[in-house]
């Protein structure tokens, strides 16, 4: 973007966000990344039109980011006091929103140095992600590649020490997978939303013992039911995997739930190397599900 496109930009956001329009439109709220301070970035990334106005699916698109900005907050200031330069991964980062908001917020509001990488296995996405991040000014600290979570390797690509580990609607076990990879390289802070949690519903269809008669037996029976069960089952177990490595976790909704029902956010920061009472905790709970556990655990086997 040139720099009298941006000025063009910049100068017809301020035109259109009047104080009164913003108070209006966001009942006096102080917004982290505001459509004026971030204008070519919400242009380039399509939120916003040429004269500084939103569509209505696009304005709660930038609510949504917003929102989620927030939620990292605490650790995102954390980073901020503790490292001169931040590290971090967004891991099947899709459209990369997140990524590109949370690195304009970082050097534009809180004027500090990073190093992000995103990583997805489309192809089409990281091309489309690094030419918004050109477009903007920002591919010098802020990076795309296509990979495949289950054999990527962070340090070919110079991220040996990773401060925030994130992964919005990783897919089933894609979140797995992030939460892994997080863990593996002591991430100071890691965020995941999960979404579409599925494998443990399979497994449970398949492998239960024959004869299986725990207290959720009736539940498993009914399909649709045990679909929504098994995911929050899932989700707790993964906050219990991640606790044990010595985490701090808590879910929370980060998106209105008449928005999306896929609004969970696992919030994890690291305290220490174990705690052997959540592993505990795991297992019992695997236990009562008739041995079945999920995914995380077996690519933790090896985690130090």
């Amino acid at each position: 973007m040139t720099a009298s496109n941006t000025e063009s930009l910049r100068a017809a956001a301020a035109t259109y966000w009047t104080p009164k329009r913003l108070k209006d439109q966001f009942g006096g709220k102080k917004l982290l990344l505001a459509p004026i301070d971030a204008a070519e970035l919400l242009h380039a990334i399509g939120l916003m039109a040429q004269d500084g106005s939103f569509s209505r699916d696009n304005m709660r698109k930038f609510t949504q980011i917003n929102h989620m900005i927030q939620c990292l907050k605490p650790a995102l200031d954390d980073l901020v006091k503790r490292h001169t330069k931040i590290s971090i991964v967004d891991l099947a980062c899709g459209s990369s929103f997140l990524t590109l908001a949370m690195s304009w917020y970082l050097t534009h509001v809180m004027q500090h140095e990073i190093d992000v990488l995103g990583i997805d296995r489309r192809g089409d996405l990281i091309e489309k992600s690094t030419k918004i991040a050109q477009k903007c000014n920002i591919a010098s600290f802020v990076r795309f590649a296509k990979g495949d979570l289950q054999d990527i390797d962070l340090e070919q690509y110079g991220m040996t020490r990773i401060h925030l580990t994130t992964a919005l609607h990783g897919c089933d076990i894609a979140t797995d997978y992030a939460l892994a990879i997080g863990l593996r390289h002591k991430s100071d802070h890691i965020a995941v939303a999960p979404c579409c949690q599925a494998e443990l519903n399979r497994n449970l269809q398949k492998n239960l013992p024959e004869g299986y008669d725990g207290a959720l037996a009736p539940v498993f029976a009914i399909p649709q039911i045990s679909r929504e069960i098994c995911a929050d089952l899932t989700d707790a177990m993964r906050v219990l995997l991640t606790r044990s490595k010595g985490y701090a976790v808590t879910a929370s909704e980060f998106v209105p739930s008449e928005h999306t029902p896929k609004n969970r956010l696992l919030l994890a920061t690291r305290r220490g190397n174990f705690h052997t009472q959540s592993y505990d905790k795991y297992e019992t709970l695997k236990k009562s599900l008739g041995d079945q556990g999920i995914f995380l655990e077996a690519l933790l086997q090896n985690a130090t």
